[in-house]
């Protein structure tokens, strides 16, 4: 028992949102924050780390403006050790979005995050890190863009029609999949939660974008805030 514990360099519990019921979006992070008990790829910024480890693979990447702590738990995993999600209430978060505007931020951050990650160790072994989220971004960025031109050149709607019907298609399909939340939130929050998923796509391949041409120019990452 000893043994597989020393392999475990990072342990994370429940983060929860203060006030879920404020907003849709604030209910969408108290579901983001809900993941699997268990072993997992990387863990949030409310983590205990061992700090041998922390200091082994030199701590947090500080040139990173979101998405450092999936990234810290990347070279984590590369030395061979494990990270553990645990059933136990751990912090409490306030994302305070009550606008639009702050969830198209967070999800540009992200898209901007999941770059970021893909840049430094996409490459390495057969993970290809982020590399899955970044190609499903700008897959339905392309789709939805390509509806949207579609749809002013028609002069019709249906084009409309027919994302609408894709996303809602898609986000049945992903509540489907993700009985645990269902039964925590019941079916409605999760196909509204998984609609939003779906739609976030969109600021986050703006997000890549812009990632992608301030890493081109060799200028410094900014700070891209929601609130």
């Amino acid at each position: 028992m000893a043994t597989r514990d020393a392999k475990i360099a990072a342990v994370c519990g429940r983060r929860r949102e203060r006030y879920p019921t404020s907003s849709i979006y604030n209910e969408m992070c108290d579901i983001e924050w809900n993941t699997p008990v268990g072993e997992a790829a990387a863990c949030g910024g409310d983590a205990l780390y061992r700090v041998e480890v922390f200091q082994l693979v030199g701590g947090f990447d500080d040139s990173f403006i979101a998405g450092e702590e999936p990234e810290l738990c990347f070279r984590i995993r590369e030395k061979g050790y494990s990270i553990r999600r645990i059933d136990a209430e751990m912090t409490l978060h306030d994302a305070a979005m009550t606008r639009a505007g702050q969830w198209w931020k967070r999800n540009e951050r992200s898209g901007h995050a999941f770059l970021l990650n893909y840049l430094k160790h996409g490459h390495k072994n057969v993970e290809r890190f982020q590399y899955q989220q970044i190609r499903s971004i700008l897959i339905w960025a392309g789709i939805y863009a390509a509806l949207f031109t579609a749809t002013l050149l028609m002069r019709s709607l249906l084009p409309l029609f027919l994302l609408a019907l894709l996303v809602a298609s898609q986000a049945a399909k992903m509540t489907l999949a993700l009985p645990r939340i269902k039964a925590q939130y019941g079916k409605a929050a999760t196909f509204r939660y998984s609609v939003f998923v779906m739609l976030g796509k969109i600021p986050q391949a703006l997000g890549i974008f812009r990632a992608y041409r301030t890493a081109k120019s060799g200028r410094e990452h900014r700070l891209v805030e929601y609130k």
